[in-house]
């Protein structure tokens, strides 16, 4: 007859690992229906580098900070590397005792307690390996970021893969300035030099403007969410036009914040990005920065930068003046020693 304080440890102990096993459940390969082919993962591969050199375009980044950035892309490397020597050290140890535990278990028979004890060694080990992995992907994660501006973080949170870049990462006039306030700021201190008969009588006409340019980003509203949103803007009109030129300089960045049209899916999105990374999961930077994958396309944009010709200031003392206007048209030289004319 067995031993009834033992038959319960053993209960309790096989509860243990079952929970590990669950815990590691999203590490085991999901059947799949139709195999992905080398061309398709190719292709994908290719994707994701196109999506990425948009973002990096988008940047604008230094050479320093390309030069810091890829150093801690090469710390992550020489980290998964590591782990990976750990973890095949850890599945040729494993393969043997699971093989050995699956016959027992297929014969319904006692489990050794030799065997159940090397089980649990190597799920704690995986559990060790994980915990270490995740805490400096962490750790490099936020070293990477230090080296962004809060600009350059904004974009990278509010991105989203694409083969063609929007306008906002496409237009050179707005690199590296993600989300710049000074348009809205602009906007704001030309309702404050308007009239107030002239703002009263277009203000409707300004909220509905900007609703519809929000709908262009965000999609379309509801009657609802139009009046709501509509409400909002003409009463961020009125405290913008209400300030005092000194309580208007202090609070047109803040201003210009609210101006912006709430986008609640990206809001989630930066959220869960959030949660990834406090649980210690790739961020939306770590996994554009840190993968390696990505170091080769951050070392050729480097190089590009070091290559690059260096631009010099021009000796203004070398410049030759040209002819003074003469009968309302002026004449300016241009390279090829022609004349441009051009009416005052």
């Amino acid at each position: 007859m067995r031993n009834p304080w033992k038959l319960g440890w053993t209960v309790v102990l096989a509860s243990w690992l079952c929970v590990g096993l669950s815990a590691a459940a999203e590490k085991l390969p999901r059947p799949k229906m139709i195999e992905a082919s080398d061309e398709e993962r190719a292709l994908n591969q290719l994707r994701m580098e196109i999506s990425f050199l948009n973002l990096l375009n988008g940047l604008n980044l230094s050479e320093e900070q390309l030069t810091q950035i890829i150093a801690v892309g090469k710390e992550a490397e020489e980290m998964r590397q590591s782990l990976k020597t750990r973890r095949q050290k850890l599945m040729d140890e494993a393969e043997p005792s699971f093989t050995q535990l699956k016959a027992v278990l297929a014969k319904n028979g006692e489990i050794p307690e030799k065997l159940r004890q090397r089980v649990f060694g190597i799920e704690n080990a995986e559990l060790r390996l994980r915990q270490d992995y995740q805490s400096e992907l962490a750790r490099l994660q936020e070293k990477a970021e230090k080296v962004l501006t809060a600009g350059q973080k904004e974009m990278i949170a509010d991105f989203d893969p694409c083969l063609i870049p929007p306008q906002h990462l496409a237009d050179p006039s707005r690199i590296g300035q993600a989300n710049d306030a000074s348009v809205f700021e602009k906007m704001m201190s030309n309702w404050r030099e308007m009239p107030k008969p002239q703002f009263e009588r277009f203000k409707e006409n300004i909220a509905e403007r900007h609703v519809a340019q929000a709908e262009l980003h965000l999609g379309k509203m509801t009657a609802e969410e139009r009046s709501k949103e509509k409400a909002r803007l003409i009463a961020l009109m009125d405290k913008t036009r209400s300030l005092s030129d000194v309580d208007f300089a202090f609070q047109k960045g803040e201003l210009a914040k609210q101006l912006k049209p709430k986008d609640e899916a990206k809001d989630q999105s930066k959220k869960l990005d959030k949660a990834r990374q406090s649980g210690y999961g790739y961020s939306k930077l770590g996994h554009f920065f840190l993968g390696h994958d990505m170091l080769p396309l951050l070392e050729e944009r480097l190089a590009l930068l070091k290559n690059a010709p260096e631009m010099k200031p021009t000796d203004l003392s070398t410049v030759k003046g040209v002819e003074a206007c003469k009968d309302g048209v002026c004449g300016i030289s241009d390279l090829d020693g022609r004349r441009a004319k051009s009416r005052r």
